[in-house]
C-alpha cells in the first residue's frame, strides 16, 4: 500500500502482486475488490473507504498470473465516517484485498495530517 498525502487529501494505492510461480485464483463474494481504512492514535477505525457503499452480490473469480499485479486506488479527504474532519495528528492507513476466504491486509502506513491553514 502506498499513501501520498497532500494538504487536501491523501491518495491511496493498493498494489496486489502474485509473487508465486503459478497462477493465483482470487475469489470474491461481491463486486467489491478492495478497501482502505484509517485508524486514529487509539487504533480505532475512523474512516473506511467502503463505508455506506453497496456492492452487488456477485460471485466472481479473477486470476493473477505469476508476477502480474493489480492496482486499486482511492482518496481520503481527511473526513471521518461520521462526516467530521479529522484533527491534526498521525493516522495509520491500511489497504485490504477483499478476496475470500478472508481479507488480506497491507502493512500499515502512518501519515501526519497537518492542521488546516487559516484563510488570509
Amino acid at each position: 500500500m502506498r499513501a501520498m498525502p497532500t494538504p487536501a487529501q491523501c491518495n491511496l494505492e493498493l498494489i496486489v502482486t502474485n509473487t508465486g510461480s503459478v497462477p493465483l485464483e482470487l475469489k470474491f463474494n461481491t463486486a467489491q475488490r478492495f478497501d482502505f481504512y484509517a485508524k486514529d492514535q487509539d487504533q480505532r477505525i475512523i474512516w473506511q473507504w467502503s463505508n455506506e457503499m453497496v456492492f452487488a452480490d456477485a460471485l466472481a473469480q479473477e486470476t493473477l498470473q505469476p508476477r502480474e499485479s493489480r492496482l486499486y486506488k482511492a482518496q481520503w479527504s481527511y473526513v471521518r465516517n461520521d462526516t467530521r474532519c479529522v484533527k491534526a495528528g498521525p493516522y495509520q492507513l491500511m489497504g485490504a484485498l477483499t478476496a475470500q476466504p478472508q481479507n488480506q491486509y497491507s502493512k500499515p502506513q502512518v501519515i501526519f495530517v497537518s492542521p488546516p491553514k487559516p484563510a488570509p
